[in-house]
């Protein structure tokens, strides 16, 4: 997991090369004026989904992963609550392939608050809870950068 400055969001660089191409993505839109839905990156390799969503008023006890896809949180608009989980993990809902989504419960909790100046990356395997209130608003207009590592 990653949490750090927008500003710093550059230096990740180097890491993959398709989170170099979602990352070269992120420094040249304009977020704010694309639509909701899927924009590629890199076909499948990376994609980017503008979301606006309504946030969570309370905590779930589960948590979501992914096996092939890291999941990097920016927000457009808004404050919003992501809670990172770690320690035992229990399975709550069987991995599916097919959508590379599965859901868990965590033994410990790490609170995160991702807004216009932090975001956020998941790696594949670690378990996250997006869309938690934030105490700032109820909706954020957010991009969610799936990038497959393989």
């Amino acid at each position: 997991m990653i949490y750090d400055h927008i500003e710093d969001l550059g230096t990740y660089k180097g890491l993959h090369p398709n989170l170099d191409q979602a990352l070269s993505f992120l420094e040249s839109e304009d977020l704010e004026s694309l639509a909701a839905g899927r924009h590629d990156i890199a076909g499948d390799l990376a994609f980017a989904l503008i979301q606006d969503n309504q946030l969570n008023q309370s905590e779930s006890p589960e948590f979501e992963y992914h096996h092939r896809y890291l999941d990097l949180h920016v927000l457009v608009d808004g404050k919003e609550t992501i809670i990172y989980g770690f320690g035992d993990r229990q399975s709550t809902k069987d991995y599916d392939e097919e959508l590379d989504f599965g859901l868990e419960t965590c033994e410990r909790q790490l609170k995160l608050t991702i807004d216009k100046q932090h975001f956020a990356i998941f790696f594949p395997g670690e378990a996250h809870q997006p869309n938690g209130h934030a105490g700032f608003g109820d909706d954020v207009k957010k991009c969610v950068v799936k990038v497959l590592i393989d």
